[in-house]
């Protein structure tokens, strides 16, 4: 017979057990944040590069849920939304803001929220920062400080991320280009120049216990309208998949490694 002691002693080790092998089995464990503008977002046409991660994810038998203050695209709801693949609904979720900056992010719009905002309704365990773009549409004119800005802007970003989880891992992107015959010379440079501004950031931040990891989305990626991109600069099917493939191949080795006590729990 077992006596209290050995009763009690028996529920603490079953507890125990459950507390520390439950961490990357069940649905949903690990939480990606996909965050950025209107690449990240998509449109009701376009579903972003995020669908197609997620099915990859899906095929490799990833225990992931993507989450995010969002479920819309811009425009509407993408015919991805609510499907089934593999067992696994889609819902969408996201963190892209459809012409936004960094500097936006941060800050805000009216009726819209921001970063810190939007971190109070979720944990993430890994985030897919791809922000910028609009920054040097926007912002650069003919002066160069606008890389340290949103440098800056990106810096801050990752501390905000840090903040609500100490052990995140940041993906962090360079851009995908723009078509130089769409946007002109100046906008493509000044995705060139601030991509080469981002592996120091990446290096500069990167911890042990949270590493920010570069991620480049800019090689091989051809933004010609019909190439890899519909309008010049928001990637098509084929751009996604490309967009989506780069991801999975810095996520995949990730999942692999993320320790149980780590994984966020809401």
């Amino acid at each position: 017979m077992y006596t209290s002691l050995n009763l009690f002693l028996l529920r603490y080790l079953l507890a125990f057990w459950l507390s520390n092998t439950a961490g990357l089995t069940h649905e949903g464990e690990v939480k990606i944040l996909a965050l950025g503008n209107s690449i990240t977002q998509g449109n009701q046409e376009h579903p972003s590069y995020r669908y197609r991660l997620w099915q990859k994810l899906a095929d490799a038998g990833a225990d992931v849920a993507f989450v995010g203050s969002e479920n819309m695209n811009f425009s509407g709801q993408p015919a991805a939304y609510g499907t089934s693949y593999k067992g696994r609904t889609y819902t969408n979720c996201h963190e892209g803001h459809w012409g936004w900056t960094a500097d936006e992010i941060l800050q805000g719009r009216r009726w819209h929220g921001n970063l810190a905002r939007w971190l109070q309704s979720y944990t993430p365990d890994i985030v897919l920062l791809h922000l910028g773009s609009n920054d040097m549409l926007r912002q650069c004119g003919s002066g160069n400080t606008c890389y340290q800005e949103t440098i800056e802007e990106l810096r801050q970003i990752i501390t905000l991320i840090r903040e609500k989880n100490p052990h995140a891992t940041v993906l962090l992107a360079q851009l995908t280009p723009v078509d130089e015959e769409r946007f002109g010379p100046a906008v493509a440079d000044h995705i060139v120049q601030l991509n080469k501004h981002i592996p120091a950031l990446a290096q500069e931040m990167s911890t042990a216990a949270s590493p920010v990891i570069l991620v480049d989305q800019f090689s091989g990626f051809n933004p010609a309208t019909g190439a890899d991109t519909w309008d010049g600069i928001h990637p098509n099917a084929r751009g996604e998949e490309k967009m989506a493939q780069r991801w999975f191949d810095a996520l995949m080795p990730l999942l692999r490694k993320i320790p149980v006590e780590h994984a966020a729990t809401r």
